[in-house]
């Protein structure tokens, strides 16, 4: 009998925190970066929106997003201001005031590629070649080890790839560094071609793209159920459908 109680006492407290987490905000620390989350006619669109959303939804939560650059959306994720962060890669310095979600909701193929203006002919054939530059960087992105960690090379940093694109047309650095989708999401297509020289040298390993939450959220507590939400939505394929450009029906 005391065992029937115990059981039917923890159905009841999954059912009250279930229906409590319906109620419940979570705060997304969003971060523009086009196509993956911009706005359009005042609304926040894109594949980070929609798969915050999905997660969101399926773990009982209302999302509520908090427009901000990546670097103050990393602090206040680190203050506990916001819950969430979509689409970051992890690091040991991002574990100290974050958890992970798992799995990865994304294994970013896409090389990271340097920019240069054509007409100044800067050949960047290796990391070397980057010692006497000047390099455009997003504030708080992080882009591989060996370039987030070498602190002689310098370094400008900025809130937009926009700005890094104006940047460079005004020489004020001679490169940046960026995937290729991101960039002509900033960029027309013609000037992008006419403009640019892409350096033979770029960083092409897979890295997994992940779901972070404050460590000092209120709903860090519920991190086994938010990853096992994100767990269902990667392997029935419904992320997969959303990053391919597809629009599925909420779980």
């Amino acid at each position: 009998m005391v065992i029937v109680r115990v059981f039917l006492a923890l159905v009841l407290l999954n059912i009250i925190s279930f229906y409590a987490n319906a109620w419940a905000d979570i705060r997304i620390a969003t971060y523009l970066e086009p196509p993956f989350a911009y706005v359009d006619e005042g609304e926040l669109v894109g594949e980070n929106i929609d798969i915050a959303k999905l997660l969101a939804n399926a773990a009982g939560y209302s999302p509520v997003f908090i427009q901000c650059p990546i670097a103050r959306c990393l602090s206040m994720i680190k203050q506990g201001q916001a819950d969430m962060i979509i689409a970051l890669r992890k690091t040991k310095a991002r574990q100290e005031f974050m958890s992970f979600l798992n799995p990865p909701y994304y294994i970013q193929h896409d090389p990271i590629k340097f920019y240069t203006l054509a007409a100044a002919n800067i050949k960047i054939k290796n990391f070397e070649d980057l010692e006497l530059l000047t390099v455009g960087t997003l504030r708080g992105t992080r882009y591989f080890d060996q370039f987030d960690q070498d602190d002689t090379l310098n370094k400008v940093e900025v809130s937009t790839i926009g700005q890094l694109i104006n940047l460079l047309k005004k020489d004020r650095i001679d490169t940046f560094l960026e995937r290729e989708e991101s960039v002509l999401a900033w960029i027309d297509k013609s000037e992008y071609q006419k403009l640019f020289q892409l350096a033979e040298y770029e960083y092409d390993n897979a890295v997994g793209v992940y779901i972070g939450i404050s460590k000092k959220s209120l709903h860090h507590n519920d991190i086994n159920n938010l990853s096992k939400q994100l767990s269902l939505l990667v392997s029935q394929g419904i992320i997969q459908n959303i990053l391919d450009g597809n629009n599925p029906q909420q779980p």
